[in-house]
């Protein structure tokens, strides 16, 4: 999923994965017929309009890469056919959700995968993790596309844990009119890209920050920090999803858009036990009717783990 968001990003267009590997090279364990279908759903969700599968082919060759690939598992085969006939009757429902406008933006820097490595890496993915579960649309901002004089549109951009920086590109972030959040401590953007120190206050750079420790900060306490700040950043999902108790859900991806004058929603449970939710969007519940078998969802919704499921609510 971040790696479509990252590329429909930086250039709006159809991604083809020409080598897909949903399953491990050699994989000998049983694979459930639901990481497929996931795999192959959330990645149209996210931007994947076309892939091709490694590897369609069986093998007697214990040894050989292709062991235990999709064709030697007959269940997995058949969630395969049914994603695909589901995205071919579901096309323009799956077109929406991939159009949705970001509402939050991560910075993607080569200089800080240069010089920081882990402490920006492990940052960004754990970012990602913890914004996955908020419901909003996530999109990335590029140094280059900052050096470019492209500043990111969304109502906030955060910058996670990138200690090094090209002066341009930091210039472009000078520009940018919402909420800037710099996650780390105050080393966050010190550098440029020759490992020069810089004065951030110098540079007038205005911006929140996030707390964080490499190796110590979970994606989690991002999550529930995140939760915490987005209604004073003035951003939220156009639909909230709820447990049982009605508090926020940890492990549920769900993304909002409309669709030929209908509001639609795309949800999936990552967690290892089923999930019971209830929708709602103004102070109000919503009522919901499944697309991929049409019907109205009464009451809760049970999702069972790495279970797509795309309705349409009131």
């Amino acid at each position: 999923a971040k790696g479509h968001d990252l590329q429909r990003s930086v250039k709006n267009a159809p991604v083809f994965n020409s080598e897909n590997h949903i399953i491990l090279d050699g994989e000998t364990r049983p694979v459930p017929p639901a990481h497929v279908r996931a795999a192959l759903w959330q990645a149209a969700v996210h931007g994947l309009s076309a892939t091709t599968i490694w590897v369609w082919e069986r093998t007697y060759d214990t040894n050989s890469n292709q062991a235990g690939s999709v064709m030697h598992r007959p269940a997995c085969v058949e969630a395969v056919g049914h994603t695909a006939l589901d995205l071919l009757r579901l096309a323009e429902e799956v077109t929406a959700l991939q159009r949705v406008k970001p509402q939050v933006a991560l910075l993607h820097s080569t200089a800080a995968m240069v010089y920081d490595r882990k402490e920006y890496s492990e940052c960004l993915d754990k970012l990602y993790e913890a914004l996955s579960f908020t419901g909003l649309k996530i999109g990335f901002v590029t140094e280059r596309q900052l050096q470019a004089g492209q500043v990111p549109q969304t109502a906030v951009l955060l910058v996670p844990n990138a200690r090094h920086l090209p002066t341009d590109a930091l210039a472009a972030l000078k520009r940018y009119r919402g909420k800037l959040v710099l996650v780390g401590d105050e080393r966050v953007l010190r550098f440029d890209e020759y490992d020069r120190p810089r004065d951030v206050a110098k540079a007038r750079i205005k911006a929140e920050r996030l707390a964080y420790t490499h190796g110590d900060t979970t994606s989690k306490q991002l999550w529930e920090e995140l939760l915490r700040r987005l209604p004073a950043w003035r951003v939220k999902p156009r639909v909230e999803v709820r447990d049982a108790d009605g508090h926020p859900v940890w492990g549920v991806v769900w993304l909002t858009a409309n669709c030929k004058g209908r509001r639609i929603v795309n949800l999936i449970n990552y967690r290892h036990e089923p999930v019971t939710l209830s929708l709602g969007a103004r102070g109000r519940s919503l009522s919901a009717e499944g697309l991929f078998d049409a019907g109205e969802l009464r009451g809760s919704i049970v999702l069972r783990p790495l279970e797509p499921l795309l309705v349409e609510v009131d």
